[in-house]
């Protein structure tokens, strides 16, 4: 007598899904909207939680945050450590600067503690990026996920 289970133990039940194995678009994945990632796109209440503090962020990766990110290593250049490495409070301080200067394009309802609103300067940028690093790295976040500046489905409904 055999224990050994049998083939037919191992098929799914009738009910589960089948899986779409229809092939995609390498488009449809990759595909971003390079006027959202040059000249910014907005992103509403990004705090998720009443606040509605919107901002317009340029990708980190677009071609004037890699521009103004080359000349701000030039300008530090002095502290960069043999192995091509720098110091983390240079990494940060360069890191805000970059925000500061091309990936903030603009913000609403930035609020400060009197109540008054902060005007979205670059001096202004700067401040909140050196005082508030968890808004800091909200900024990041959003600059650097690629879903945020894919294409639309209609947008490439739109293109076909």
């Amino acid at each position: 007598m055999n224990d050994a289970p049998e083939m037919n133990d191992f098929l799914e039940p009738e009910d589960a899904q089948e899986v779409d194995d229809s092939p995609v678009s390498i488009f449809s994945i990759c595909e971003t909207d390079s006027d959202a990632e040059e000249n910014g796109r907005w992103f509403k209440d990004i705090f998720e939680d009443g606040s509605n503090i919107d901002v317009k962020l340029r990708r980190l990766s677009s071609k004037a945050s890699v521009n103004v990110r080359r000349r701000i290593e030039r300008q530090f250049k002095k502290h960069q450590k043999r192995n091509g490495e720098w110091p983390d409070d240079i990494m940060i301080k360069m890191v805000n600067m970059q925000i500061a200067e091309v990936i903030v394009v603009d913000w609403k309802n930035i609020i400060d503690r009197d109540g008054s609103k902060i005007a979205c300067t670059k001096e202004n940028v700067l401040t909140l990026m050196d005082r508030l690093p968890l808004l800091r790295d909200m900024i990041l976040l959003f600059s650097t996920e690629l879903d945020n500046y894919k294409v639309s489905a209609t947008e490439q409904a739109e293109k076909n």
